[in-house]
């Protein structure tokens, strides 16, 4: 990636980015993909109110994807559906800002369902990242040999299984 991508605001149902195929080499090179969260965020996520783009990002490919910055996802950032081997590192999700309350949320905190990772895969490898959120940190579905290490997981419900 050679720099930020700060996506338009829609009320539809996303994804706001999608990649796929095998044996590809992602870097993000520390950029950053920006959901314009706050303009979607009225305290009820997937469960209501206006339509949201989720996932923010959809992964369906195998090989590395690293170094990537994803900056207030509408709702949930990544869902993650690899072909064969996959390892994500490096990767940070802020949604801090959606902590806080706007005139939208009802006094709530105005992001809600900004689930970080929802896998249903195999061979998947998410090390190294930092993920701040409004629900689960990663929610694992179904799948087998799933490695989640050496991340932190701030603001969310931490690690759901079977969610």
């Amino acid at each position: 990636m050679l720099g930020d991508v700060k996506f338009g605001v829609k009320n539809w149902p996303g994804p706001l980015f999608s990649i796929s195929g095998t044996n590809i080499k992602f870097n993000g090179n520390g950029h950053t993909f920006d959901g314009q969260g706050a303009s979607y965020w009225d305290g009820q996520g997937g469960n209501g109110g206006v339509t949201k783009p989720h996932p923010m990002m959809k992964i369906k490919m195998s090989g590395t994807y690293s170094n990537v910055k994803v900056l207030n996802s509408p709702a949930h950032v990544y869902s993650v559906a690899n072909p064969a081997r996959l390892v994500m590192s490096k990767l940070t999700i802020d949604n801090s800002a959606g902590d806080k309350p706007n005139s939208k949320s009802g006094g709530k905190a105005a992001g809600h369902n900004t689930d970080g990772f929802d896998v249903s895969t195999t061979d998947l490898t998410i090390e190294d990242s930092t993920i701040h959120n409004q629900d689960d940190c990663i929610a694992i579905n179904k799948g087998s040999n799933i490695i989640f290490q050496r991340n932190s997981c701030t603001g969310g419900h931490g690690i759901s299984i079977g969610s």
